[in-house]
């Protein structure tokens, strides 16, 4: 019987779980990869593993910030059971046999830990169209401020807009993000 491989990680998309069967899988951000990872400390092609009958290895793609292996850089390694495995902001959790328990850390993390400001900026961005309006602070939707910068340089992102986390540090409301992308546009 085949053995049972797993990995579990949150992202933006919250928590996923993946079997994996033997073949290669490209973890990253880009469309083209087996695994879609939603974080921008990923590359678009930032990892590889490959699961073969007599084990499973992972190898660097020449991602910018490196694969991290029990919290040590590797640009290959092979992977073992309960091994976490860091790609930008995310930490994957290997595991063989059962299916495990889904990830327990809900509503955002870095590093594996919980962040209820993700959740909340998460939730707010989600309401009816109109409840967030120009006027809106942008403390509001969040509480950290790296999530707060974060959250900015992805909504300028989906304007077509590269905004540096510099260019939106100081911004006091949703109505200046918006004249400040709108400006970019131009």
């Amino acid at each position: 019987m085949d053995e049972q491989r797993w990995l579990t990680y949150q992202d933006l998309h919250g928590p996923q779980t993946v079997r994996l069967s033997v073949g290669e899988w490209v973890i990253g951000r880009g469309e083209d990869c087996e695994i879609v990872v939603k974080d921008y400390g990923c590359s678009r092609r930032h990892a590889k593993i490959v699961v073969a009958p007599d084990g499973v290895r992972i190898a660097d793609l020449k991602s910018k910030s490196g694969t991290h292996v029990r919290g040590r850089p590797v640009t290959e390694a092979r992977l073992e059971d309960g091994d976490e495995v860091r790609l930008g902001m995310v930490v994957f959790r290997y595991s063989e046999g059962l299916p495990p328990e889904p990830p327990a850390f809900e509503g955002g993390s870095v590093y594996g830990e919980p962040s209820p400001g993700l959740a909340r900026l998460t939730a707010a961005l989600q309401r009816p169209a109109g409840s967030i309006n120009g006027d809106t602070r942008i403390g509001e939707l969040g509480d950290s401020l790296p999530t707060l910068m974060y959250a900015m340089h992805e909504i300028g992102k989906a304007f077509g807009v590269d905004l540096p986390f510099q260019s939106v540090r100081d911004l006091k409301t949703v109505g200046e993000l918006l004249d400040v992308i709108e400006r970019r546009q131009s």
